[in-house]
This record gives structure tokens, sequence and C-alpha cells, in this order.
């Protein structure tokens, strides 16, 4: 879910800032969802984990700038999904590294 939400995806944010980048933002967002399901389907998971951590990126810069503060009321969603995803991830991460 968090790859076809348009509030995790870094270029949707660039648009609603500046405006010569609206036109852009929806082709490039259809791109990089059709890439990733080709890589998904390809099994090409270091791809796939690739594109994840980049929408978490956006994510975290949303919750530490101010695009999905309380009451914003854009895009909620992907915060859910990516509390989700962190939740079954770091554990592994951390095992990995120790």
């Amino acid at each position: 879910m968090l790859l076809r939400n348009q509030y995790a995806f870094e270029p949707f944010w660039r648009a609603v800032w500046d405006a010569s980048r609206v036109e852009t933002w929806g082709r490039r967002f259809r791109g990089a969802n059709q890439r990733t399901a080709s890589d998904l389907g390809k099994q090409r998971v270091d791809r796939v984990l690739n594109e994840v951590f980049r929408r978490l990126y956006t994510l975290r810069n949303q919750i530490i700038h101010g695009g999905s503060t309380y009451g914003s009321g854009w895009g909620r969603s992907q915060l859910r999904d990516g509390c989700a995803i962190m939740a079954s991830q770091v554990p592994v991460i951390l095992e990995i590294m120790e």
C-alpha cells in the first residue's frame, strides 16, 4: 500500500511546493510503481526494498518537517503503513547488525 500512496512519493511533495513540477510527478509515480511491480515479479528484492526505503525516507521527512502532522489530513494512511513496515523490518535489521 505504501508504494501506491502518492503522499509517500518525494516528487509529489516537490510538485506541491513547486508548480512547475505538477505535470511530471504523476508520470514519475506511475513509472516508479511499474518498475517496482516488475522487479517484484522478477524477485529483485534489493530493488523493491530500495524503493520501499525511499518511500519510508519520504515519510520520515513528512513527520519531521510537518507533512504528516496531526490534523493535516494529507495522506495519513501512509503513516500507518510505514509503521507496520518498520515494526517488521527493524528487528530483522538489528539482528543482522548484531
